[in-house]
């Protein structure tokens, strides 16, 4: 039953002046009677004060009721205000009740779980029909900038409506989209509808806490088969986050290696431009040399600026990049000098672990054997050479009529695994040469080899050249054939064909040239696997004791065999003389002899004795 001194019960309403005062002469309060005090409006920036419940004593005095209706000085309010209420007793007979209002105090705070975060941006909007504190409604834009993550939103005042949005995400971090509409509170307090991301939380500050999800960018390395791979490194090039959210602020370059096939870009900022390329690829394959070029947006995901081969950003969610190697390749082809492709030869390719201690091929195999096909070369060796260390290369059996490259190929695979060259401190042996396709990624050796050319030579005692001398060659032959026909020509010479290394031979000569002597000798040798006949000492001496028909250069190519003449009987004009004075001589004794036994005979037969010629007859 409480009324104002009019006998009126409508509410009055009354506004503060300069210095916050309130004249309350006016509203006609009746001692003994109750009264209410609302403050609706609080000043800019300030949580409104409540309502509070007071009696006017008879001697002018205030008496304030707490919320159990027992009288009080003083009063805290807390649910329709956060103010307080004071009576101070009269001041020369006039009453003061004093009203405290609590500033708004809302801060935002920007984490990734509980990781606070620096550098986030946001824009902070009346809603419509709504103003900020000091009646202006145009966006507000407010930036984290303290490591703490932590920023006060001003000029909220009470009974308005806000949005709040992120527009720039922290470095590292994507950029949280959703919108938060709040209303504060006549007490300060925050309501609100869910928002992803969004919590409130506090009492006497009000906190709103922004959760932003880190960029999370996956990077696998595969062969083209699928399979994952291991220990590849990468650099990516660009501007990369500090730990608290931060911009580092300069573009560097970074060191990615993949282990077990998978690992994560780390520290990307939205709206960033970044390059990966490739520095070292998997034991057993090439290096990609492309370099893919991409952009990440503020959710996270990828757009591909400039593609390359062997790079793939996946199409589903576009947040991971998937590089495929291909295995390292070496081709070896063995050819003549003319080009031509050579079959039959065998050849050995280990680790050159004399030159390089670390050289292994990746199946750990000690050495691999080449076998030459008919097309000249042999099945391409895949994925066991290892960029950047070193091989050997030897040839172990020659192509039949052909001689063996005796020195062996020493090489080191190039760092990407797509080159080779000669390894450090050799030489490139005659023979080979090393290329390959270095786009393709391709190591080529090609071994070339050269016939075995030996010569035979038919000279007489005086060194002259004898044309026409036949020879048999026996032995096995390059075309299949058991023996070869060996005709000498104009020069005295002829080649010994078909001649297989670490074969054995043997010359015979079957017709010498007019006027000469065939010898009876024939000549045995070994032709060595580089197509030259070898001895432990000389021939004659080892072979045919005593015997000067034979004989080898000192370069062990060509066979020389000497002809010894017929023996000729002459008969010159003097020679007849001598021989018809020879002759009458013999016949004038002969006569002498005869004529003395007949005058023999007859002094016989003169005598009485008888002949022995006659007796006979």
């Amino acid at each position: 039953g409480s009324v104002f001194a009019d006998g009126k019960t409508d509410p009055v309403e009354f506004t503060t002046g300069e210095g916050g005062v309130i004249d309350l002469t006016d509203a006609w309060l009746v001692g003994g009677n109750t009264y209410t005090i609302t403050e609706v409006t609080a000043p800019n920036g300030y949580e409104l004060a409540g309502t509070a419940t007071f009696t006017v004593n008879e001697d002018g005095s205030i008496t304030f009721h707490d919320d159990a209706g027992q009288p009080a000085q003083a009063i805290v309010l807390g649910q329709d205000g956060s103010g307080t209420y004071q009576a101070n007793g009269t001041d020369d007979g006039v009453a003061v009740i004093t009203a405290s209002n609590s500033p708004i105090a809302v801060q935002l705070i920007k984490v990734s779980e509980t990781t606070p975060l620096a550098g986030a941006t946001f824009e902070l909007t009346p809603a419509d029909g709504f103003t900020f504190a000091d009646g202006s409604t145009e966006a507000q834009t407010i930036t984290i900038e303290s490591t703490s993550g932590a920023t006060a939103l001003t000029n909220l005042t009470a009974n308005m409506t806000y949005i709040l949005k992120e527009t720039v995400p922290p470095a590292g971090y994507e950029l949280n989209e959703t919108e938060f509409t709040f209303t504060v509170a006549a007490d300060g307090t925050i309501v609100s509808a869910e928002a992803d991301g969004y919590t409130v939380s506090g009492s006497e500050i009000i906190t709103i806490t922004v959760n932003d999800e880190p960029i999370e960018v996956t990077l696998t390395k595969r062969n083209a088969d699928g399979a994952a791979l291991e220990g590849a490194e990468f650099t990516l090039h660009g501007m990369f986050a500090n730990a608290d959210g931060t911009p580092s602020g300069t573009v560097a370059d970074r060191t990615v290696v993949v282990e077990n096939g998978t690992v994560a870009l780390e520290g990307l900022i939205a709206d960033q431009q970044y390059t990966l390329t490739e520095t070292k690829a998997p034991e057993g394959y090439r290096v990609n040399t492309g370099t893919l070029t991409f952009t990440v947006k503020t959710d996270g995901t990828l757009t591909e600026v400039e593609s390359a081969e062997g790079y793939a950003i996946d199409a589903e969610t576009a947040t991971a990049i998937t590089v495929t190697d291909q295995p390292t390749e070496l081709d070896l082809t063995k050819l003549a000098a003319d080009g031509t492709p050579l079959a039959g030869a065998e050849f050995t390719l280990a680790p050159d672990t004399e030159r390089d201690a670390d050289s292994r091929f990746v199946s750990d195999r000690s050495s691999i054997d080449l076998v030459v096909g008919e097309d000249g070369t042999v099945p391409t060796i895949t994925g066991e050479l290892i960029a950047g260390h070193a091989y050997v290369l030897t040839e172990t059996k020659a192509p039949d009529g052909y001689a063996l490259i005796t020195e062996s190929l020493h090489f080191t695979v190039g760092r990407k695994g797509r080159a080779a060259s000669v390894t450090a401190g050799t030489e490139l042996p005659d023979g080979y040469t090393i290329g390959g396709d270095k786009t393709a990624g391709t190591i080529a050796l090609t071994a070339v080899d050269n016939p075995i050319e030996l010569t035979l030579k038919k000279v007489n005692e005086d060194g002259d050249v004898l044309v026409g001398a036949e020879f048999t060659l026996s032995g096995r032959f390059a075309d299949g054939t058991t023996q070869q026909t060996l005709t000498t020509g104009a020069d005295g010479t002829a080649a010994l064909p078909l001649i297989i290394g670490g074969e054995r031979y043997v010359l015979e000569e079957t017709k010498a040239p007019e006027g000469y002597v065939l010898p009876a000798e024939r000549y045995t040798f070994t032709v060595g696997v580089d197509g030259v006949i070898h001895v432990q000492q000389n021939p004659l001496a080892a072979l045919l004791p005593g015997d000067k028909t034979f004989s080898l250069s000192e370069d062990g190519l060509t066979i020389t065999v000497v002809n010894e003449r017929k023996p000729v009987v002459a008969i010159t004009g003097s020679d007849v003389t001598s021989i018809g004075f020879i002759g009458f001589g013999l016949l004038l004794v002969g006569a002498t002899c005869a004529m003395q036994r007949r005058t023999r005979m007859a002094q016989v037969a003169g005598n009485g004795k008888p002949a022995r010629g006659r007796h006979r007859r």
